[in-house]
């Protein structure tokens, strides 16, 4: 590929953006679909720790509380983390 080509690529793909009248997403939009990961996320997680609890019931010194806090509450920690510095990004 030539120079000449890339800057010719270029220029078209910069005429093109001022071309169009695009609307560019709020911080709340984009937090949205972030979040909305994280609800399914959070789901699975659930369903492979009440999955875990099942399977190893029989297990007589099996943890239930601490398995909660160290999956679930990690990940609400980090979450609450990363929607603090995105807060204060705005």
């Amino acid at each position: 590929m030539k120079r000449s080509e890339l800057e010719k690529d270029a220029a078209y793909i910069l005429d093109k953006f001022k071309q169009l009248d695009y609307e560019i997403p709020s911080n709340r939009q984009i937090l949205k679909v972030i979040f909305y990961k994280l609800v399914i996320v959070y789901v699975f997680q659930l369903l492979f720790i009440v999955s875990d609890i099942f399977i190893n019931s029989n297990v007589s010194e099996y943890h239930y509380f601490d398995t909660f806090v160290l999956s679930l509450g990690s990940n609400a920690f980090f979450s609450l983390v990363f929607f603090i510095v995105n807060i204060q990004s705005c």
